[in-house]
């Protein structure tokens, strides 16, 4: 059994500074900046814009680079109007992807949001960016067949991705049958319900995204086909957002029998609220308020059930290569926890290659010197 204070938790640093030229804005899921960044291209963006505002693709990059500056940015720093851009860009280049797509982004989350994305969909089919939101509109309806619509969709679009397909077949193989699994964000949810809908893999386990269950008519249709009692509870109500998700946490485990899972990327915050009550069994982490014996676990999930071909070099191109490395971090607290136990228990052919994976994992992800005193002998 590992005890839960003794787990280990890794982050790489972002990095700061620095000058660039006016670029394609990714999107932060895909790739990852500095605050700066994005801050600089906003002003290179919205000058691109303003010398020649019947370009779509102008508009598309100055709001995404004031959205993600905006987020990422400490209270001091400059801020913008966002709905103001979109209404601009309404006024520019009406009846357009982007001029539907982005009023999107400031309702989304909301019917009339849904109703926007859809007019965005309508207006070009092909482009991926609408798909994601309306497998998130299906979701807050509780719609199936929305949602496998639309991830067939985004699974034969070039924006998805085999590493991240891994990444969540993984957090989702061993977990125990019905189990109920909280997720963080995109990368560690997306993938889970494509894999669910499109390839049929681990339909029994309930997905559900925790920022998601902080809108109230959401959650309670969730809890309603879980059989669940409503919870109508605001953020403020409570504390602020580690207490909210802390109190949905709570009623979940007060009235279901189903196992209750964390994905290893939620919030830490969240995470040390329950931590002696969770065990790592992999990506996931159990909640169990019996001791729960987790190393049979890790060790059928490594030796039987966890895809490594994520680990080494992609053979196809992939377009969340830049955030991997980053995200396979999350494999090391299993590993090195198994890496201790094979040497424990002389089992040296085992050790010797869950040390590799560390390795290659700790290499790629640029963090090597954080493991190395796991790795000596």
């Amino acid at each position: 059994m590992i005890a839960p204070k003794t787990l280990l938790w890794l982050a790489l640093l972002l990095p700061l500074g620095g000058l660039w030229s006016q670029e394609p804005i990714q999107r932060i899921t895909r790739m990852v900046k500095a605050p700066e960044y994005y801050v600089e291209q906003v002003a290179l963006w919205e000058k691109e814009t303003r010398s020649n505002p019947q370009e779509p693709n102008n508009w598309y990059n100055y709001f995404i680079a004031a959205h993600y500056a905006q987020q990422r940015q400490q209270s001091a720093a400059p801020r913008y109007d966002l709905a103001e851009i979109v209404a601009e860009m309404q006024r520019a280049i009406p009846n357009t992807f982007e001029a539907y797509y982005f009023q999107y982004w400031i309702d989304s989350w909301s019917e009339a949001g849904c109703d926007w994305l859809d007019r965005a969909y309508r207006t070009d089919p092909d482009r991926y960016q609408s798909y994601l939101g309306l497998i998130t509109c299906g979701e807050l309806n509780r719609d199936a067949a929305t949602i496998q619509e639309f991830a067939r969709h985004w699974y034969h679009s070039e924006d998805y991705s085999p590493g991240l397909a891994s990444w969540n077949y993984n957090m989702l193989v061993n977990l125990e049958r019905e189990a109920i699994l909280l997720t963080n964000g995109d990368n560690d949810t997306y993938p889970a319900w494509v894999l669910q809908s499109v390839k049929g893999f681990r339909r029994d386990v309930e997905v559900i995204n925790s920022s998601m269950l902080a809108m109230p008519v959401y959650r309670n249709r969730v809890f309603a086909d879980l059989g669940i009692p409503a919870l109508e509870t605001e953020e403020g109500a409570v504390g602020g957002w580690t207490e909210l998700q802390l109190t949905i946490f709570q009623h979940l485990q007060r009235h279901t029998d189903r196992p209750l899972y964390l994905a290893i990327s939620v919030d830490s915050k969240l995470r040390n609220k329950l931590e002696n009550n969770l065990y790592l069994v992999g990506m996931a982490l159990r909640y169990s308020e019996r001791e729960f014996d987790n190393l049979p676990h890790l060790r059928q999930y490594y030796e039987q059930e966890m895809r490594t071909d994520a680990f080494g070099e992609s053979l196809h191109p992939d377009p969340a290569a830049a955030v991997l490395p980053r995200s396979n971090l999350n494999y090391l607290p299993a590993l090195i926890r198994l890496l201790q136990h094979y040497r424990e228990t002389e089992e040296t052919t085992w050790a010797l290659r869950v040390k590799k994976h560390i390795r290659q994992i700790a290499e790629a992800g640029d963090a090597l010197a954080r493991v190395e005193q796991y790795l000596k002998e």
